[in-house]
């Protein structure tokens, strides 16, 4: 289900931002490279996930790494005054890939999250002056995103517990 969310966001929320910004990112190809770099972690994802096979951890670490780097990028191909707004389309997608990478991997997702925010936030902040009006928006924009993604990885942790809990209730039942 996550992997089709993400799959489907990409390209849904995503692409429209970045053609429709096209000549104000610098370099002009940055933030395509990065879109389709986010496209191929999610084909490569899909390899497990579509066969209910866990992420290997080498998977998942580089995933991560790829993942961080492109948003990175991404963001560093917006002009000053683009941050936390339309032309952003990165900020509120990496979080989803992420979740694919490490939903698992709790600790390790938390931590993802903090660094792609940490690094967003300081792109934002070393870009140039911003104004009161700026942070507040960029705070909307952070508290929104994560919270609604930290809020997915933990349902995602409720149902995989139940479902062992579950699992070892049956097999109890079972014996």
């Amino acid at each position: 289900m996550l992997l089709g969310v993400t799959a489907v966001i990409q390209p849904g929320l995503g692409l429209a931002p970045l053609l429709r910004h096209q000549s104000a990112y610098r370099p002009p190809l940055a933030a395509d490279l990065a879109f389709v770099v986010l496209a191929a972690v999610t084909a490569a994802c899909a390899w497990w996930v579509l066969r209910r096979k866990p992420l290997p951890l080498a998977v998942s670490i580089a995933g991560t790494l790829v993942v961080l780097t492109a948003s990175s990028v991404a963001t560093a191909a917006l002009p000053p005054d683009s941050f936390f707004r339309e032309p952003h389309w990165s900020f509120g997608l990496v979080g989803w890939h992420l979740l694919v990478l490490l939903a698992d991997r709790v600790p390790a997702l938390l931590t993802a999250l903090g660094v792609h925010v940490a690094a967003s936030v300081t792109q934002f902040l070393l870009a140039g002056p911003v104004a009161r009006t700026e942070l507040g928006d960029a705070a909307i924009v952070v508290f929104g995103v994560t919270v609604f993604q930290l809020a997915v990885a933990g349902l995602i942790t409720l149902l995989d517990r139940r479902a062992r809990e579950a699992a070892a209730a049956g097999a109890n039942q079972g014996r």
